[in-house]
């Protein structure tokens, strides 16, 4: 979310509330007055802790800046949902694991994050993601372990930005090598945050009957403008009766 800031320019005291547009600066002789993307998470943090050391100290406009982008990432703000197995019996078995990469990183990944990114030239967003499935103490199928790149790049192309904006920049994401643009930011979240991983095994190595499923997820990524670095693990189970 767009977090509207007033920074007094006599005490260094500052009141944050949400904003409905980047308005740019203004200023007065008393207050500057600016907007910060940044999480509902953090935002929330940020202002129940009433930060001492940004809200009561008189700091330069930039370092304010700086010091409140910094906390946007705060480690532990993202996490992994909804992650579940979806089951097929047949002569070849498998089991569908799907989940998502929810909170502080997928709602700071949209467009005032990117133009940062771009002016910063931290142009590339690499998560590295994995599944394992297991029945028991058994490995089933193949250990996925693999990676997703969103390339940030300035566009003219109208399908995906304004052209009449200062801001051009838009994210290409690549998911199994396969590149896609999608055509709105939550398009591109969730082409870049959701997952579906259909691991096919030997129904032969269970045996007939009901059996249980149970699979591990986890998803990381490194530090960037808009994301601390961050890894997660979660899990899933389920049952497929051959």
């Amino acid at each position: 979310m767009l977090t509207r800031i007033q920074h007094s320019l006599v005490r260094g005291c500052l009141t944050m509330t949400p904003a409905k547009s980047t308005d740019g600066l203004a200023r007065s002789s008393r207050w500057i007055t600016y907007s910060v993307p940044m999480s509902d998470s953090v935002s929330e943090t940020l202002t129940s802790r009433a930060v001492e050391a940004i809200t009561c100290a008189p700091i330069p406009q930039k370092a304010l800046i700086a010091a409140i982008n910094t906390l946007g990432p705060m480690a532990g703000a993202s996490r992994i949902e909804g992650a579940r197995i979806g089951a097929e019996a047949g002569q070849k078995a498998a089991a569908t694991v799907s989940f998502s990469v929810a909170g502080a990183v997928r709602e700071a990944f949209g467009e005032e994050a990117w133009g940062r990114a771009y002016d910063a030239h931290d142009n590339l967003f690499k998560i590295r993601y994995g599944v394992r499935l297991r029945s028991g103490r058994r490995a089933l199928g193949r250990e996925v372990d693999s990676y997703r790149k969103a390339a940030i790049f300035w566009t003219r192309n109208p399908k995906l930005v304004n052209p009449m904006r200062d801001r051009r920049i838009w994210v290409q994401v690549s998911r199994n090598f396969e590149p896609v643009i999608p055509l709105t930011v939550e398009g591109v979240r969730a082409a870049l945050f959701d997952f579906e991983e259909r691991i096919a095994f030997d129904p032969g190595v269970l045996g007939g009957g009901t059996h249980e499923l149970a699979a591990e997820v986890w998803a990381s990524w490194q530090k960037h403008e808009y994301a601390g670095a961050e890894s997660h693990r979660a899990g899933a189970s389920g049952s497929i009766t051959l």
